[in-house]
């Protein structure tokens, strides 16, 4: 009995490691965070494995305030090997999600149902895609799973230890990652309306003051930021999504497709009589479906990309398909159904990496690396670069950049977010910020003439010498 789910948790590991390695086995660096992660890391690991007061790659400067749990997992790589390395923490820390996931299905199903649990995990594309990319949602989404699976059970036991555990967790989520944070608290907050049961706020209550001392008050400045990154959404979604709000609703909705597996655990949960824990799984996945909803009009999308809630409802949207496969196995519309599900998934995702390493894929390009290293070897230490490779920049050549990693900064001056209106402001950010080199694509070349003069150019990126900057 032991080699059963022993077995299968060794197939559930190798799906999720092959579906979240293989595709990106030539592109070691990806995405468009990937180089920020791996700079903060680095500035944590140089400063002791200290959270520093501030980010000194950035020359807008202003205090650290990003949540920064998953940085100091980046810190642990060293810096020669941490690019090549990276690839692998959202993979392995989707394995032992696939594992909590498939435990608790297991629990209420069976070992085919923890089986089946942890391959859908393995393979549906709300999963998967986090991982092709070195980001925080992958460990916020497990530390969200065992978060509130303790909430559940420390409200029906009254144990204190899950209590303290719940409220640990929690704190964890906190300093993990702003989008997790919102949906826990939301979610913890609903739970406690839903059942009736004043532990879920108090485990909220618990993990806010717990967040505040284990960070050292750093949680204040977080939450300061957690604030102002929604205020500059609420401002500025326009300038990101600028189409119509009809044609809006239409693409969120759309989102839905990365978990169609949902579909089965709403049918079970609306179809067959639930157990105590089956109602909790559902009134999550109830939750996760709601915020999803709530924020796919224009007009409240800042609070966060829709589909990001349900990569928090894993979990029980996993675990109940689960139980209404073992309990359809037989049934020739469903496992047709499946067999869609699975390769709709795989074209979706091809899909959605081949866009991905149009638009960040270029960390790997030599040409990127040519013009990084040229820059290094320069004693100019202020640089502005005029497309989106600023902390690669900073991480590679270790000179300071035009940027801030604080939403704080953003609120004040938008223009640090988006490219085209540096452009326009060019001559002022040049002077303000004492900028000594320039780096662009070489295509924005022309553009430049007045500003300074041309020093490198190898028909991708080039680098001019600011005026006034021997």
């Amino acid at each position: 009995m032991i080699l059963e789910p022993a077995g299968g948790a060794l197939v559930i590991a190798a799906a999720v490691l092959f579906t979240r390695l293989w595709p990106r086995r030539r592109y070691p660096l990806l995405g468009m965070d990937a180089p920020s992660f791996l700079l903060t890391g680095w500035k944590i690991r140089e400063n002791g494995f200290r959270v520093p007061k501030m980010i000194d790659s950035y020359l807008v400067e202003r205090d650290f305030d990003y949540p920064p749990l998953f940085p100091y997992a980046v810190a642990l790589l060293p810096k020669k090997h941490a690019a090549r390395l990276s690839r692998f923490i959202n993979p392995a820390i989707d394995v032992l999600h696939a594992w909590l996931i498939a435990a608790v299905a297991f629990l209420l199903g069976g070992v085919w149902a923890g089986l089946a649990a942890g391959l859908m995990f393995a393979v549906a594309p709300v999963s998967v895609y986090e991982s092709f990319t070195l980001n925080p949602r992958p460990l916020s989404a497990l530390l969200t799973s065992a978060l509130l699976l303790s909430a559940y059970k420390a409200s029906v036991s009254g144990a204190p230890w899950l209590f303290a555990a719940a409220a640990l967790l929690f704190a964890l989520v906190l300093l993990a990652h702003k989008m997790a944070a919102q949906f826990s608290a939301v979610a913890l907050v609903a739970f406690a309306v839903i059942f009736a049961s004043p532990a879920f706020v108090a485990i909220a209550i618990a993990g806010v003051v717990l967040a505040v001392i284990l960070s050292g008050g750093l949680y204040l400045k977080i939450l300061r930021g957690h604030f102002a990154i929604l205020s500059f959404w609420r401002k500025n979604i326009n300038r990101r999504r600028a189409f119509g709000s009809a044609r809006w609703f239409a693409d969120s909705l759309s989102k839905a497709v990365l978990n169609p597996w949902a579909l089965f655990a709403v049918v079970f949960a609306l179809t067959v009589p639930l157990t105590p824990a089956a109602q909790f799984l559902w009134a999550w996945l109830a939750v996760s479906l709601a915020l999803f909803l709530l924020s796919s009009p224009k007009q409240l999308a800042f609070l966060g990309e829709n589909h990001r809630y349900l990569e928090y409802s894993a979990l029980p949207a996993f675990a109940l398909a689960a139980l209404f496969l073992e309990a359809n196995a037989a049934s020739l519309p469903v496992i047709a159904l499946s067999a869609i599900f699975v390769l709709g998934g795989a074209f979706v995702l091809c899909g959605a990496f081949r866009k991905l390493v149009n638009v960040a894929g270029f960390f790997n390009d030599g040409r990127l690396h040519e013009c990084a290293r040229f820059v290094k070897k320069r004693r100019e230490d202020r640089l502005l670069v005029l497309f989106d490779a600023t902390t690669f920049f900073a991480y590679e050549t270790g000179k300071r950049v035009f940027a801030s990693g604080s939403p704080v900064a953003w609120e004040e001056m938008p223009f640090l977010v988006f490219t085209d209106e540096i452009w326009k402001r060019l001559p002022s950010v040049l002077r303000d910020f004492r900028i000594q080199l320039i780096v662009a694509r070489s295509g924005d070349a022309p553009r430049l003439k007045g500003a300074g003069r041309k020093i490198f150019d190898n028909g991708a990126y080039a680098v001019f010498a600011v005026k006034g900057f021997k």
